[in-house]
């Protein structure tokens, strides 16, 4: 059964349209921010199948200017932490901070593709039989992401990302990422 409006009605779906182009429309600013959790392995040495638990944790905010329509650039910030527990006295665990530029288009759709670059600092601990031991060091982040919006609201929408992140360290490891994220986006600029 097709939805009734009446004259001057605009339904629910032609609403998230018109949210749609007005939050991706050129010169308005983005205004984001996601949290989420995933995968992480340090050159593939650590595997689930010798790990008793995993955890990786994310946190991205970011910000942004359509220079186009749909298509939006900016800077962001991601912070990244794994904990790996092989048993009561192995523990392994790092973080990264990263600043970095981005980039996002938007297809009609509201589905995206994000690309981002960002460079900044990892430390690694470990503990094995109560020896710690911890590295500090410089990384560059490579990530590469599809997601969806949601345009309920004229200027807020809600974003899901699935994102692969690459963080290189000035030694040569390698620190692989796999997340799903989810965020609110906020749309500044008049029409």
């Amino acid at each position: 059964m097709a939805q009734e409006t009446f004259e001057g009605e605009v339904d629910s779906v032609d609403m998230e349209v018109l949210f749609f182009q007005f939050q991706t429309a050129k010169k308005k600013v983005l205004l984001a921010g996601h949290a989420g959790m995933g995968l992480g392995f340090r050159n593939l040495q650590f595997t689930l199948e010798n790990s008793t638990a995993l955890l990786d944790g994310y946190f991205s905010p970011r910000i942004g200017y359509f220079w186009a329509n749909r298509w939006v650039a900016g800077l962001n910030f991601e912070f990244t932490t794994s904990i790996i527990s092989f048993n009561y006295y192995n523990l392994y665990s790092f973080n990264s901070n990263t600043f970095g530029i981005f980039g996002r288009y938007y297809f009609p759709s509201a589905f995206f593709l994000e690309a981002d670059y960002g460079r900044g600092i990892m430390k690694e601990k470990s503990y094995q039989y109560q020896l710690l031991t911890q590295h500090s060091f410089c990384a560059e982040r490579i990530g590469v992401g599809i997601g969806i919006g949601n345009f309920w609201f004229k200027k807020f929408a809600f974003e899901l990302l699935c994102k692969f992140n690459n963080l290189i360290s000035h030694n040569k490891l390698h620190f692989h990422n796999l997340s799903i994220t989810a965020g609110l986006a906020y749309s500044i600029g008049r029409k």
